[in-house]
């Protein structure tokens, strides 16, 4: 997932809750209003798959013109990682939303899906731009719109225009992890071009302080994994091959472990001698900022923060070290490339 997708998705986490609030005070019937709430709960708890059904039955509620069960079920089939049933509820809500600012909320969101299909084909930047745009106009308050159309001109190249719709947004939001990533845009426009890692700031269980602008010129391995999960603890041996293998001025391998039991999580790295870093992500900031939605998830970050590589889940037939080493042995050995 790239950058543009990635604070797509985080900075859409709040601005549906924005959305929904009128909603829910304005509801005419409790047994609607109640399911939305409960949909509300669901999604926020990352638990599409009910969010999607509260939402549908709230809808079914109301007689199926609902607005804001159609915005909900956008956001929720987001999550979930359905596209185009994102765009075609995102199209619904904006059809049944009376309010200028929750129209401008669907066509977000309707933007934010043409940005993951633009991976694909190129051409659909042009449409999140419209989405963007639009949004914008309909709510001239939300300086994210402003965030978010100016990637997606910066992904067409357009990078004067980029640069003014991201001024626009740091002059209403000077502060905060969405500015510092706007402000890098404006001074490397490339980032927005290519697949770079977005920075974050760890604290280690053994309390080291790490920042993945601090690691430039290293290759980084992020190991998203649980103890709960198979696949993760029998690749463990392999993971301590690979810190044997390279010298920590070449690599550092990051654990992020999702275990919600932080004893035992704390007593299977000292049993299985895992000395290297590791962080226990108890609110998925790590995982929402990598969009991490299965174990394990390897992430392969080059020198220059430019993430190369994502591995997710197992390969019977081809064990963790195998599968890494080839993006390893292009990054970290002399002629790996050739």
């Amino acid at each position: 997932m790239r950058i543009s997708q990635r604070w797509a998705f985080i900075l859409s986490l709040a601005a549906f809750g924005l959305a929904l609030a009128p909603a829910l005070s304005e509801a005419n019937d409790p047994s609607v209003d109640d399911l939305l709430k409960r949909g509300k709960d669901a999604f926020a708890a990352r638990n599409y798959a009910q969010a999607i059904k509260l939402f549908k039955s709230a809808n079914k509620a109301s007689h199926n013109s609902c607005g804001p069960c159609y915005l909900g079920l956008a956001f929720a089939y987001r999550g979930a990682g359905d596209v185009e049933k994102q765009i075609e509820n995102a199209e619904k809500a904006i059809q049944y939303i009376p309010d200028h600012p929750g129209q401008a909320t669907a066509h977000e969101v309707k933007g934010d899906a043409f940005l993951a299909l633009a991976h694909q084909d190129p051409r659909k930047l042009k449409d999140a731009e419209e989405e963007f745009r639009t949004a914008a106009q309909l709510d001239n308050s939300n300086s994210v719109f402003h965030l978010k159309l100016g990637l997606a001109l910066l992904k067409q190249s357009r990078d004067d225009e980029g640069k003014r719709e991201l001024s626009a947004f740091l002059q209403a939001t000077p502060d905060g992890p969405a500015a510092e990533t706007a402000q890098r845009l404006i001074a490397d426009p490339r980032r927005a071009r290519e697949d770079f890692a977005p920075d974050f700031q760890v604290t280690t269980l053994g309390g080291e302080n790490l920042e993945l602008a601090k690691l430039a010129g290293k290759v980084v391995v992020l190991d998203f994994w649980a103890t709960w999960c198979h696949p993760c603890v029998m690749g463990v041996p392999e993971l301590h091959a690979l810190v044997e293998k390279y010298s920590r001025d070449q690599l550092a391998l990051i654990s992020i472990s999702a275990d919600r039991d932080e004893g035992q999580w704390r007593a299977f790295i000292e049993k299985k001698h895992m000395e290297w870093p590791q962080y226990w992500d108890t609110d998925h900031r790590i995982r929402d900022l990598f969009a991490v939605r299965a174990f394990p998830t390897y992430v392969v970050i080059d020198k220059e923060g430019i993430i190369r590589q994502r591995l997710v889940g197992t390969n019977p037939q081809q064990t963790v070290a195998y599968r890494l080493k080839p993006i390893l042995k292009t990054l970290l050995e002399p002629g790996g490339g050739s």
